[in-house]
């Protein structure tokens, strides 16, 4: 977090663009991830993964790599269904690289996804491999779809001892792994890595699941917002419906009941914003956890609205 605040402090004093609109681009940028951070309560989940760090690394390498890894991570720019697979996780990942950089923290450098490493004639292949910045090591990212268990520690030890041995430069320090599970047993993840000698955390994390079949032919998608959104407004006395075109007749969206109707502050302050600001806003919105929706009928019938967590 601290980190965040000197990025957009060194932003805003000196600037690292050429002309002003770009320096008033990156600074928005930059203010964006740090509310995404804070609204995700960052500070609660920093440094609380499961980890053996404190017994395999020196000071203060120990210290820095805990406060580097998070539980839960949070990949709410994510949306899988429940039989997802592991690669299904990692092709989503990959496909949004920016995001999972940001989730991930500063410092972290992305080198490949199935790298391939051959031990003893035989082939194997790493989910994702990362190298941080500050720690000067190799981290290996093992992605589950399904609850901790206590050979994916064996596992994850197998891939650290390969790649300290294969890839680790002389300079570098030790590699470290981190297993991201769906879910996790803190007791058993505690005891899988009490005597195990390689560094590694274990850590779960969240996402969106995909929205209702019923749901999914009725919300707008991110293309008809952007192209109602670009549209010219219309005179102060005219409609300001928008329906993007979905639906019968007698069922519009309303742009204005689609954030009006969403509990927050930033849906009563909403049309202050200029359209590429309400396309950015639109966008969180669109992969937020919760939509609250809102149809409107032509009769006099107000509008109802209907609540979808997934």
């Amino acid at each position: 977090m601290a980190g965040l605040f000197r990025a957009l402090r060194m932003s805003e004093m000196f600037g690292d663009c050429s002309t002003s609109s770009q320096r008033f681009r990156a600074r928005r940028k930059l203010k964006l991830v740090l509310v995404m951070q804070i609204e995700s309560c960052l500070y609660r989940r920093q440094g609380k993964a499961v980890t053996n760090f404190q017994t395999t690394l020196p000071k203060p390498q120990s210290d820095l790599a805990q406060q580097l890894i998070k539980d839960p991570y949070n990949f709410d720019f994510l949306i899988l269904t429940s039989e997802a697979q592991e690669r299904d996780l990692e092709r989503e990942l990959l496909e949004h690289l920016r995001q999972f950089l940001i989730e991930l923290g500063t410092g972290f450098a992305f080198v490949g996804s199935q790298v391939p490493l051959e031990v003893g004639g035989e082939d194997f292949k790493l989910d994702l491999l990362f190298y941080h910045l500050k720690l000067r090591c190799f981290c290996v990212i093992e992605l589950k779809m399904t609850p901790f268990k206590p050979e994916y520690a064996g596992k994850m030890n197998f891939y650290l001892s390969a790649v300290d041995d294969l890839l680790r430069h002389p300079d570098d320090q030790p590699s470290i792994g981190l297993i991201l599970c769906k879910t996790k047993n803190r007791i058993i993840a505690e005891y899988a890595l009490r005597n195990t000698a390689t560094p590694m955390g274990i850590s779960e994390f969240r996402h969106l699941e995909k929205l209702p079949e019923q749901l999914t032919g009725t919300l707008p998608t991110i293309e008809e917002i952007e192209a109602e959104l670009g549209k010219p407004e219309e005179p102060s006395g005219g409609s300001q419906n928008h329906s993007f075109g979905l639906g019968p007749p007698s069922h519009h969206w309303s742009a204005g009941l689609l954030v009006g109707s969403i509990a927050s502050p930033p849906g009563r302050i909403f049309r202050r914003f200029s359209a590429p600001v309400k396309i950015d806003l639109l966008k969180l919105i669109l992969t937020s956890a919760t939509w609250r929706v809102a149809v409107r009928d032509d009769t006099d019938n107000p509008p109802q609205g209907t609540e979808t967590v997934f």
